[in-house]
């Protein structure tokens, strides 16, 4: 069998190996009575189900919807529906199983460029079940995430193969990977744009003489370039013919070469500064403490800022980072070293320090960002004990030392996510869902006043609007919480009644900063308030 025919069977039992361990909990969430409605399993487990889920319905209700980062899988979700038997809940339920466990392609495709063909297949195993990445990409787990690492280390590995092979067709299959996460994620531009850039430094310490790759690097920047996605694919496709052309009629000495692409890396490293490309990563890393804005009468309103309050989004101890992104500390101290071995021995791997580095920032930028190292720390510590059974490959234990730790770690991820999943559990139960769709899921058009948290899953549930949703949840959260938390309900009555009005005519943005700038705030709620008190007297 040749290495190309074992590397894509590799790739297929990986997968299903993947997909296998996630339809566990299918098992398990279809023997529980509160995790099933109407003869199916409940679809919404997190909040971002709630919003691709209300997407497809929209979408699957002839509604319009403008295709992007926001909406992508929600359109994804709608075709699959509409092409097939399966119900909407049932799509929303497993699909991050089947998207998910493509992480193993491009883990096996990366030991194949190596020459570490069985250790990519070992990696692949453990990856794709391994801590936080299952954590992230679960049943029920329907958010961008559960394509958004695949992606990640596909473009990592055409870099690789870039790098590795010296064809100007991986700058081409890296701009096309490019192309699909931007399209795929709204907060992939930092993250692609990163990769990118780590590579070009890649490339001018180490391979400054490897003229295909920085043709290919150039070719793969053309991905940022505001134009139609179809047109940079087409651009992309003659820059390529003309450097692959170009590079062999004329045979340019390999300094020209990098003279232009010294230029072009400082032309593409200005043109993502100028255009922010950086902006969403920064916010990660200096989260605002408030939000302050001027009213009418130039008085300052301050308003706590929510992202430091998300979970996912608070920086995380050593120990945390270690726990979720090997399994605890020995773990990730081994997967450290023998990463570390596996870039000394094999340049092109250093081009996978980025996801080491990425993971790194989840000390301060929150949890969620601990899952890019999980590949790499696995492959690490697979490579640890493939450097000592190397030294001892006469003897005849010799392939113990590699193949007992590999199973020793799929074991260990098993045993954790059957404890997992035993703590798994639908958005809302069953008499939740029941009373959703029974009280609230009519035609009318209404609204929904709770806290952001639950905006999302009840936007599927009842097709309502809510003031604040998961993804907007700064301004418009003072008007929640004062109406939670007022006890005159008279006032909380006029005081919803309006900005509801309000917020209908400016639908989907931020309310009270419209408000405030006709009205000081303090007036507005004087007024509110005299209005209710009106009512009192004319209700005695």
């Amino acid at each position: 069998m040749t290495r190309l025919k074992k590397a894509l069977l590799y790739i297929l039992i990986a997968y299903l190996f993947a997909l296998g361990v996630r339809f566990l909990l299918y098992y398990l969430a279809s023997q529980h009575p509160d995790f099933i409605y109407d003869d199916r399993i409940i679809a919404i487990w997190t909040a971002d189900g709630g919003l691709h889920g209300h997407y497809a319905k929209e979408l699957l209700a002839g509604h319009h919807l403008d295709f992007g980062p926001d909406t992508a899988l929600g359109y994804l979700i709608y075709w699959i529906t509409k092409s097939g038997s399966l119900s909407l809940d049932t799509v929303i339920f497993v699909l991050p199983a089947f998207l998910a466990s493509l992480i193993v392609v491009p883990i096996v495709l990366i030991g194949f460029e190596l020459g570490l063909l069985e250790l990519g297949f070992l990696s692949a195993l453990a990856a794709s079940i391994g801590m936080n990445y299952y954590f992230r990409t679960h049943l029920g787990y329907t958010d961008t995430d559960i394509l958004n690492y695949v992606l990640f280390y596909a473009i990592l590995y055409s870099y690789i193969a870039l790098a590795k092979r010296g064809s100007i067709l991986f700058g081409l299959v890296a701009l096309l990977l490019n192309l699909l996460f931007l399209q795929w994620y709204h907060s992939a531009k930092p993250l692609v744009f990163g990769i990118w850039l780590f590579f070009v430094l890649y490339l001018l310490l180490f391979d400054r003489k490897n003229v295909g790759a920085l043709l290919g690097a150039i070719v793969a920047f053309l991905a940022f370039l505001p134009l139609n996605p179809w047109v940079i694919v087409g651009l992309g496709g003659v820059v390529t013919a003309i450097f692959w052309y170009g590079s062999r009629r004329f045979g340019i000495d390999y300094r020209w070469i990098l003279a232009l692409f010294v230029l072009g890396a400082l032309g593409g490293g200005w043109y993502g500064y100028s255009h922010g490309f950086y902006k969403r990563a920064v916010e990660y890393l200096n989260k605002k403490e408030a939000y302050v804005l001027k009213d009418k009468a130039q008085r300052s309103v301050e308003l706590e800022a929510t992202l430091k309050t998300v979970a996912e989004a608070r920086g995380i101890t050593f120990d945390d980072l270690a726990l979720y992104s090997a399994g605890g500390m020995s773990l990730f101290i081994l997967g450290s070293l023998g990463f570390l071995l596996l870039m000394i021995r094999y340049k092109e791997a250093r081009i996978l320090l980025v996801a080491y580095l990425i993971t790194l920032v989840s000390l301060r930028a929150g949890v969620r960002f601990s899952t890019f190292g999980v590949p790499v720390i696995v492959f690490g510590f697979f490579y640890l004990f493939y450097e000592i059974y190397q030294k001892l490959s006469h003897k005849p234990f010799a392939k113990l030392v590699l193949y007992l730790p590999a199973m020793g770690l799929i074991g260990y991820y098993l045993y954790v996510i059957d404890g997992y999943n035993h703590l798994l559990k639908p958005f809302f139960l069953r008499g939740e869902v029941a009373a959703l769709k029974g009280d609230l899921n009519d035609e009318k058009r209404g609204y929904i006043l709770t806290w952001w948290d639950y905006g999302w899953p009840l936007w599927y549930y009842t097709n309502k609007r809510t003031i604040i949703d998961n993804g907007k949840h700064h301004y418009d959260n003072y008007i929640i919480a004062k109406s939670l938390f007022e006890s005159d309900h008279s006032f909380v009555a006029n005081f919803d009644r309006f900005f509801v009005e309000q917020y209908d005519r400016i639908y989907p943005w931020a309310v009270l900063p419209y408000v405030i700038k006709k009205e000081p705030i303090d007036r507005l709620l004087a007024r509110l308030k005299e209005s209710s008190l009106g009512v009192k007297k004319r209700n005695k």
